[in-house]
């Protein structure tokens, strides 16, 4: 559609009377809102949309647009109508279908891309002509109708293109893939316990002997005792120890 912008411009400048230079900003609007779609695809692309649904509601909206230019009797409308939405819209469709080329394709992809970037050349070149004829036996308000039933072939083409594997994982087949990956690490998990059950088995030990000392080394403080209970054990203990070395003597 962009290679046709200079028979569109004839026709809408005919249609509304008015200048080439207001008529041209539709076909540029529409050129340039199409190469800048890229980015939106790449961020419908992080929210898991697959190309199928990008390409499909793509042409659909696009088609859309275009119907809504059938009812415009302004150039200014149609610098919305066709110029950013149906360009918008088309862009991303045309973006997600180049893409989807390169993934089905591993061995010959370079083939694949040319063969697909040739389409639209040879497209562009019938085009003209069909668009043409069109705005002269039907004129450009009913020239509007056709280019919407063009976007929508790419509604056709969207559910023809198959869905990708990886991209398509079942459930059962997640499962499957984290079963294995916990058997594969089981006897590495096992071997660490072991070394683990040592540790714990020495680390045991040496605790219950820190606990045999301070059970017999708990009443000999170097601080002051601080509470009742604390004063009346210590002195229990020096007194104790007062006799015993008195009856020594």
């Amino acid at each position: 559609m962009f290679a046709s912008n200079g028979i569109l411009l004839l026709g809408m400048s005919e249609l509304y009377h008015v200048s080439i230079s207001k008529t041209a900003m539709v076909g540029s609007i529409f050129g340039g809102i199409r190469l800048c779609a890229g980015p939106f695809v790449l961020l419908l692309m992080m929210f898991n949309a697959s190309h199928r649904q990008v390409i499909i509601s793509g042409g659909f909206l696009s088609a859309v647009a275009t119907v809504g230019c059938f009812f415009v009797d302004q150039v200014e409308v149609l610098y919305v109508t066709y110029g950013i939405l149906s360009g918008g819209f088309a862009g991303i469709a045309n973006f997600a279908g180049n893409t989807i080329v390169g993934s089905y394709f591993k061995k010959k992809r370079t083939l694949a891309v040319g063969i697909c970037h040739s389409g639209s050349g040879f497209g562009a070149f019938v085009l003209n002509y069909l668009l043409e004829r069109s705005i002269s036996f039907y004129g450009m308000r009913k020239t509007f109708l056709l280019i919407s039933g063009l976007f929508l072939n790419c509604v056709i083409y969207g559910v023809l293109c198959r869905p990708l594997k990886t991209a398509n994982i079942n459930n059962k087949k997640k499962q499957e893939i984290q079963l294995k990956y916990t058997e594969t690490l089981q006897p590495e998990m096992n071997l660490a316990f072991e070394h683990d059950e040592k540790t714990t088995e020495s680390n045991e030990k040496t605790n219950a002997n820190k606990s045999d000392v301070t059970e017999k080394t708990k009443f000999y403080r170097n601080s002051p005792p601080t509470t009742a209970r604390e004063f009346f054990i210590d002195l229990s203990i020096y007194l104790s120890i007062y006799l015993s070395i008195y009856l020594s003597i």
